[in-house]
Formats: C-alpha cells, sequence, structure tokens
C-alpha cells in the first residue's frame, strides 16, 4: 500500500537530532542490529513515503549525523543557529525547503523514539485537514517511543516570529498548543509498551525488542 500524497499540500517529515544528549550520550549512534539508532528511525519514517530530511546542527560533534544521513541517502540540514534553538531550526530548514503556502504541513519526528512508523505518521496528519495542529504521544494512547507531532506552516511561522522562551524554543511546538486550535484523539494499541530511548535501561530493553526473533 503506497502513503504517497495525492494532494497538492507539501508535506515534509523533519527528524531532529544531535548527537550529544545528557541523559544518554551519542544515543543517536548507539548500535541496534548492527545498525545506529538514527538509521532506524529514518528508515522507519521513510516507509511513510513522504518528503523526509534530518535536522541537526553546525557543530564538529554532529558531523556523525551527517554521516548516517549519506548512507540512508536522506539530505541532512545542518543549522548554523543556537544549537538549543530547535524552533528556529525547523523554519530555517522549510525555508530551504521552499514552503511558502500557510497550509503546508510538517511532521516532527525526534530521533529517539524507536516505534515510530508509517501509520502513526499518516494518522497524525489525517487529523490537520481543519486544523493547524496534531499532536500523537503515550498520554493520549500512543506508548513513548512511537509518538510524532504534526503542524501546518503558518503555525510554524508564526511560532518563529512570536515565540521567545527558551522552553519553546528548544521544543518547537508549545507556542503552537497555546495558540492555535489543535486535535486530540486517544486511541488504544501497544499499550504500555515503551520504545523511547532516554537512557541505558531504554537502550538494553529496545536492543532486546528489536533482536526478538520468533521460532
Amino acid at each position: 500500500m503506497s502513503f504517497l500524497a495525492t494532494n497538492k499540500v507539501k508535506k515534509l517529515i523533519i527528524i531532529q537530532c544531535r548527537a550529544d544528549s545528557n541523559r544518554l550520550p551519542g544515543k543517536a549512534l548507539l548500535e541496534i542490529e548492527g545498525k545506529p539508532t538514527l538509521q532506524h528511525v529514518i528508515e522507519r519514517c521513510k516507509r511513510a513515503d513522504l518528503p523526509l530530511c534530518v535536522a541537526t546542527t553546525h557543530r564538529a560533534v554532529d558531523d556523525p549525523i551527517e554521516a548516517i544521513c549519506l548512507v540512508t541517502k536522506v539530505k541532512c540540514y545542518r543549522y548554523q543557529g543556537d544549537a538549543d534553538n530547535v524552533l528556529g531550526r525547523f523554519m530555517w530548514v522549510c525555508e530551504k525547503e521552499g514552503f511558502k503556502a500557510g497550509g503546508n504541513q510538517i511532521v516532527r519526528v525526534t530521533a529517539d523514539c524507536l516505534g515510530i512508523d508509517a501509520t502513526t505518521i499518516h494518522e497524525t496528519l489525517s487529523h490537520l485537514k481543519n486544523e493547524d495542529y496534531a499532536y500523537s504521544c503515550a498520554e493520549f494512547g500512543y506508548p513513548l517511543g512511537y509518538g510524532c507531532e504534526a503542524f501546518t506552516f503558518r503555525a510554524l511561522r508564526e511560532a518563529h516570529k512570536k515565540a521567545d522562551s527558551l522552553y519553546d524554543l528548544k521544543h518547537v511546538t508549545p507556542y503552537i498548543q497555546r495558540s492555535f486550535t489543535w486535535v486530540k484523539w486517544h486511541i488504544n494499541r501497544y499499550d504500555g509498551f515503551n520504545l523511547e530511548l532516554n537512557t541505558e535501561e531504554d537502550y538494553q530493553r529496545i536492543k532486546n525488542i528489536y533482536g526478538y526473533k520468533t521460532l
């Protein structure tokens, strides 16, 4: 089954990633089943059949991120601004991609979500028909490591123009959540299942899940 977009709305999946992490340094580069975790996330996002890129920083520590993008043949955008201004990074990527129309749509995926899949991405996008923002997370029925966010370019552009707190800049969507109508929905699947990579314990558990082979 193909998920290729059939309308004129421009869509883009942006995987945000940086190599350093306070809780688990280098987690995007840790190997599972012979591949770095970022590569797994990229390959899972590719199944959505939508334009895809990785957004990281200009710092040398993130050179391995670009190397993984070369291997997986996806665009890598290296933001020259503040590494903690992820909102600015998203806006810059969309401008590089030629986004102009307010209704164009962005999917935000974090590189520590090892459970992301095409179904989740398209289900999230489906809630943007008449809204500026859609959200999926464990709180609303998705387990940790499966969620993503989707929002219009209009909402992103306003957030980039008006948001000024460090929290808003670092987390991309808080201003949008406060300022726009958005959809909450609840599903029930994989209850209690966690594929979010933040700690060494998470890493060992996810390795076991990925490496599990049925008889």
